[in-house]
Formats: C-alpha cells, sequence, structure tokens
C-alpha cells in the first residue's frame, strides 16, 4: 500500500486478550508497511480512573483526553 500521512492507531488496551489482540494487529500492519501510533499502554490499566466503570472497559474522559494529547504530540499538531 502507498499511503501518505495515514497512521492506524492502537488504542488503550485494559486485559490481556485485548493486547494479545493489538500485538498481533501491529505486528501485520508492520509487515505490510503501515504506520501504527501503539497507544495500547499508554495507561495504567489497572487504575480506574481510566475506564468508564468497573464493568465498562471504555476509556474514561480523562483517559480520552490523555491519548489526544499524546495524539496531537506525536503527530506534531499545536492546540
Amino acid at each position: 500500500m502507498r499511503l501518505q500521512g495515514f497512521h492506524v492507531i492502537l488504542a488503550q488496551a485494559y486485559n490481556a486478550p485485548q493486547l494479545e489482540v493489538l500485538d498481533r494487529m501491529r505486528a501485520a500492519l508492520a509487515r505490510e508497511g503501515v504506520a501504527v501510533l501503539d497507544y495500547s499502554r499508554l495507561l495504567d490499566a489497572s487504575d480506574p480512573r481510566n475506564r468508564l466503570s468497573d464493568v465498562d472497559y471504555h476509556s474514561s474522559a480523562a483517559a480520552n483526553r490523555e491519548m489526544a494529547a499524546r495524539l496531537a504530540s506525536d503527530l506534531r499538531i499545536a492546540r
């Protein structure tokens, strides 16, 4: 593939099965030469402040802000 300025973002993982899937996806994308921004281990997965609840592993607002700040920095986007 000939992609310019295209990145795949791997978001925060919260458990081992999620990490395994993202690790395999990262490897597959690397084989294809696709740029990846890997945030799967950006946050402390055991910190409940980083997810909506103990039973809902969607990222919290605070976690999303941290990932957005990192993304802006990685892409050199001034805010």
